[in-house]
């Protein structure tokens, strides 16, 4: 992949909509993206390698799970995980804003019915 494409790429995993371009699996997508990332080649990210992909250096400290302040292979394919955690997070908080509004409205209503 081009670099382009690793950071488009990780611009939709990040937002939850996972692109698997090729047949790709995220966890294939996620380990490009690293090695990529990993300008040293030590298999680990650091903070400043992780400066090159804002998301990622604004989860670094949520992606670095044992806090030895790099970021593992293992750790940084977990961003699928946290994405669809946070995705599916949203999701319920705007259930439950709609169902919030739609009990207000109900009220309103039997109030001025009243």
């Amino acid at each position: 992949m081009k670099v382009k494409e690793i950071i488009l790429t990780a611009g939709f995993l990040v937002t939850g909509m996972v692109a698997t371009e090729n047949a790709w699996s995220a966890a294939d997508i996620l380990r490009d993206l690293f090695t990529h990332l990993d300008s040293n080649h030590d298999h680990l990210l650091s903070r400043q390698e992780a400066k090159a992909l804002p998301a990622v250096e604004k989860m670094f400290d949520a992606l670095d799970q044992d806090r030895n302040k790099k970021i593992s292979m293992e750790e940084f394919i977990s961003l699928n995980h946290l994405a669809n955690k946070w995705q599916t997070e949203v999701c319920r908080t705007q259930q439950r804003a709609a169902q919030s509004d739609c009990q207000q409205k109900r009220e309103w209503i039997t109030a001025r019915n009243n």
